[in-house]
């Protein structure tokens, strides 16, 4: 990884960033510094020559045959730098510089920098995590910092700089940059000049009280995030745009190492979640083919939900803003809008899609947008998400028609259903049933009785003759007579575990078609 000259210059004490252009224009990585006497033969095309101050500038030019690329020199006291234009110098320093302390200070800051990099691949090596990371970033760019994921949710965030601007302090609560009201249009137009721009770029609009350095975190030719650094303490120069670049890798290569198993601060690759959706993905070879596999741990509980609205059409802009909500509530999850609605895929070390003091804020967000959400089982294995998927869509079908009223629907409370649906056609449901339950309805219905009634409650109540007399209020007399009716009418034997299976399928065969008994 470089170490640029304005990187350098940064360091040094008097010297001008006003040249922030022309620096660009001639970049160049330093990987070492040496002092100059005489004129050389070839020079070192990644090597800084500061000229010796006993020698002429221009005296040194008509000598060389050949010109180093990067040469620094001091003519009355005022520091020049050359580039590969030497005819056209940059001078970085008006007055009150000296050749030896000039030398001192460059080569501490060399050293300063191969430290730093020592220090940001050490913390990624040693799975400091993003948080840690991020906040090692910031010391070094002496300015608070942000990590984003591509919906702008944030990441991480430096708390050793903090900042007391409304904007800043929203986006630390949410968990998210909020694009609307009068930030809309500047910041859509920031995060389109994220997609366009693969350099570190500075962003400013009016009602912003601070300019924004922006980087975009890219996986191969994918973008995986923003990085983001505030002009809070330290004002703007080309050093800090380059060591943003330098400092791009180690961000990349921690949300990718985090992307599925630190889920706390990883990310989800979107196109990845909408592969797997659609079952593109089918082994792990694939996964590991395309580069998309990142030693995602089988130990991890997977979960998918599901959120859909309930009675409304909800736009795009309305999910997005629903989903930023859930990165919030879900930190642990990923939510992607898709087929209009929300889908959510939570990564847990335990058997729990989320801790229970979660359950009423996502209750709550539920009921406000009048969402429901089905929640599938779990798996130890990323290639199911396409089957888990259709299990929280199958919790909301069911949940909708058998429990409607509640917002969360689990596919555990379902899946007896959803094994008949896939078994059973509707039209054909009622030859399936018991022939007690024809029997039995048809007397009910000549004489106004409830033996049918008695019979599911007696069934589903596992044959507990004072629970069932309990349910229907009667008393335990009263439930012998019925029982011993219905087994005279219906040649039942209700000590055959195959006969009261049959009543019991029967009975939710007639719940799954919407019968009433």
């Amino acid at each position: 990884m470089a170490i640029t000259l304005p990187m350098v210059l940064d360091r040094i004490p008097g010297i001008l960033q006003e040249n922030t252009t022309l620096f660009k224009k001639r970049k160049t990585d330093i990987q070492d510094i040496a002092l100059l006497h005489l004129p050389c033969s070839e020079y070192w095309e990644n090597r800084l020559y500061i000229l010796d101050e006993n020698a002429d500038f221009k005296l040194f030019l008509n000598d060389a045959q050949v010109l180093p690329r990067n040469l620094v020199y001091i003519e009355e006291n005022r520091c020049f730098y050359t580039g590969q234009n030497i005819a056209h110098p940059i001078c970085l320093s008006e007055t009150g510089f000296e050749q030896t302390t000039l030398l001192t200070q460059l080569q501490d800051a060399l050293y300063y920098y191969r430290k730093m990099m020592d220090d940001l691949l050490t913390a990624v090596g040693n799975d400091a995590g993003l948080q840690s990371l991020t906040n090692r970033m910031a010391s070094y760019l002496r300015n608070p910092i942000a990590i984003f994921a591509r919906g702008l949710k944030l990441l991480a965030h430096s708390q050793n700089y903090r900042m007391t601007e409304k904007l800043w302090t929203d986006t630390e609560e949410k968990g998210y940059l909020e694009v609307e009201g009068q930030f809309s249009e500047g910041l859509k137009e920031q995060a389109k000049m994220s997609e366009h721009n693969t350099s570190p770029f500075i962003f400013a609009a009016d009602y912003m009280p601070y300019r924004i350095a922006s980087k975009t975190i890219v996986r191969g030719s994918n973008q995986i995030g923003v990085f983001q650094v505030i002009e809070y303490n330290t004002p703007f120069s080309q050093g800090i745009l380059d060591i943003m670049e330098v400092m791009n890798i180690y961000l990349s290569i921690e949300i990718n190492k985090n992307e599925l198993i630190n889920f706390n601060h990883g990310i989800l690759h979107g196109q990845l979640f909408i592969d797997l959706l659609e079952r593109k993905i089918d082994s792990l070879q694939t996964l590991k083919s395309q580069g998309k596999y990142h030693g995602w741990l089988f130990a991890k509980y997977t979960f998918v939900m599901v959120i859909k609205p309930i009675s409304r059409f909800l736009v795009d802009e309305q999910l997005a803003k629903i989903r930023n909500q859930l990165n919030v509530i879900l930190p642990f999850g990923n939510c992607l809008v898709y087929d209009k609605g929300i889908v959510v895929i939570v990564i847990r070390s335990s058997e729990m899609p989320y801790p229970s003091e979660t359950e009423a804020q996502l209750l709550s967000l539920l009921s406000e947008w009048h969402l429901c959400c089905g929640l599938s089982r779990y798996s130890t294995n990323l290639l199911d998400v396409a089957l888990l998927y259709e299990q929280s869509l199958q919790a909301i079908k069911f949940g909708l028609t058998q429990n409607s009223g509640n917002y969360i629907y689990d596919y555990c409370q379902f899946a007896l259903y959803d094994f008949l649906d896939s078994c059973v056609a509707n039209d054909k449901i009622s030859a399936y049933y018991h022939p007690a339950l024809k029997i039995l309805g048809d007397y009910d219905s000549k004489h106004r009785s409830a033996l049918l009634a008695t019979l599911r409650t007696y069934i589903q109540n596992h044959n507990n003759q004072m629970s069932t007399a309990k349910k229907l209020f009667i008393s335990r007399s009263s439930l012998l007579y019925r029982l011993h009716k219905i087994e005279k009418m219906a040649a039942i034997d209700f000590d055959d575990p195959n006969t009261v299976f049959h009543l019991l399928l029967s009975f939710m065969l007639q719940e799954y078609a919407g019968v009433e008994s």
